[in-house]
């Protein structure tokens, strides 16, 4: 006699939401992979316009060569110094952002992780119920065996001793 789980369906549904539950890990950790990389590039193009800026700053009050510059070129010197402010304060807003987007990965993968575990106990409960119904199991056809076996043995001892 085979054994035969009855709660096989639930646990083969289970296995398969686990599955699913890591490739959805695997998911949310390659976008917050993804985020991160997005927030080094946009800290470096911050950290470059930073520079940008100093640059223009410094030329703005030590021009270079000794020379003198005329009003208009200061002028034009000014509105540059004003348009590289405006990227720098663009790209820190892009940075606050792409923060925001890495924090909110990193609870997507937290929150996965916790879904994943749970999906794991669930299976993991099953499958010992699965094992331990299937030592009973075992353990009832092998105390059905024995008995039928001594029953025979009773039956050929009775026989024997009633030809002699």
């Amino acid at each position: 006699m085979t054994f035969k789980y009855r709660l096989d369906p639930l646990l083969h549904q289970k296995t398969q939401v686990k599955q699913q539950a890591e490739q959805s890990l695997a998911e949310r950790s390659r976008e917050l992979s993804e985020e991160q990389k997005r927030l080094a590039e946009v800290q470096k193009h911050e950290a470059a316009l930073l520079n940008l800026k100093e640059r223009a700053r410094n030329e703005l009050l030590h021009p270079g060569g000794g020379k003198q510059i005329t009003g208009e070129e200061v002028r034009r010197r000014l509105d540059y110094l004003r348009g590289v402010d405006d990227d720098v304060e663009t790209a820190r807003g892009e940075v606050f952002a792409q923060k925001q987007a890495v924090d909110e990965g990193q609870e997507k993968l937290i929150q996965a992780r916790q879904f994943l575990a749970e999906c794991a106990r669930e299976v993991e409960v099953l499958e010992k119920h699965r094992d331990k119904a299937e030592a009973r199991h075992t353990q009832q056809v092998e105390r059905k065996e024995a008995n039928e076996l001594d029953e025979i043995g009773a039956h050929l001892f009775i026989s024997k001793r009633k030809l002699t």
